[in-house]
């Protein structure tokens, strides 16, 4: 199993890649820490303790399902709409001034580009959100489309957004590599017969065992990786 540090293995496992389809959070922008505390933050403005298992329950969960959790949970009384206002509103004001990428993640993306290797985007995250953390950080030309979990109607506990990326990419699907922080995605797509590569990510450090047991190959930075 290729692990971080066997730079030799990563270059003959990635040589022939031809898509790479990418999670935003927490793979190429250090932001997981963000959304793992948006829904904290939200229920402490409004003066609820949230429940010690709240962030593992949500933790697979699209916006619009962690909004509904909200409300039926917690009995708030919101509609949809005005809980999906006020998580925008905390995660905009992050992707507009505080998110940064991981280490290394922009001059791998770049190699890869440089190389002709097709990208796109995976994530959870809506598209609007994408577009200003994509725009403000400079790479969102990189990228030949995105896809959300929103506009295909599954999380990513379904393979449907690797499959659907995987279709308009028009690519090999042996050669087509998802990069993943999070050990359910990357389960799902190697029961879907991706190849894969996880990353390390301080918010999912008590499932890196799985990380490196599930993934093809399992960095703890892209500074690692060297093709």
């Amino acid at each position: 199993l290729p692990i971080s540090g066997d730079k030799e293995i990563m270059m003959n496992e990635l040589k022939d890649i031809e898509f790479a389809i990418f999670d935003m959070d927490g793979t190429i922008l250090d932001s997981m820490w963000a959304w793992d505390t948006a829904a904290d933050r939200l229920l402490e403005l409004l003066r609820i303790t949230p429940r010690p298992e709240m962030r593992e329950d949500i933790r697979p969960m699209t916006v619009p399902q962690v909004a509904e959790y909200l409300i039926r949970e917690y009995e708030l009384g919101y509609t949809m709409d005005e809980m999906m206002k006020m998580f925008d509103d905390t995660m905009i004001n992050f992707y507009r001034n505080g998110a940064e990428f991981k280490p290394g993640a922009l001059e791998f993306l770049k190699k890869l580009r440089e190389r002709s290797v097709g990208m796109c985007v995976a994530t959870a995250t809506d598209v609007h959100m994408v577009e200003i953390a994509l725009k403000r950080t400079g790479i969102y030309d990189m990228f030949d489309f995105i896809l959300t979990c929103t506009e295909v109607g599954a999380s990513k506990v379904s393979p449907l957004i690797f499959e659907k990326c995987l279709e308009r990419a028009g690519s090999d699907r042996s050669r087509t590599w998802i990069f993943e922080d999070s050990a359910f995605a990357v389960e799902t797509a190697k029961r879907a017969g991706f190849p894969t590569l996880a990353i390390y990510d301080k918010s999912s450090e008590q499932f890196e065992d799985i990380k490196r047991e599930k993934a093809d190959i399992y960095i703890n930075s892209f500074d690692e990786v060297v093709f």
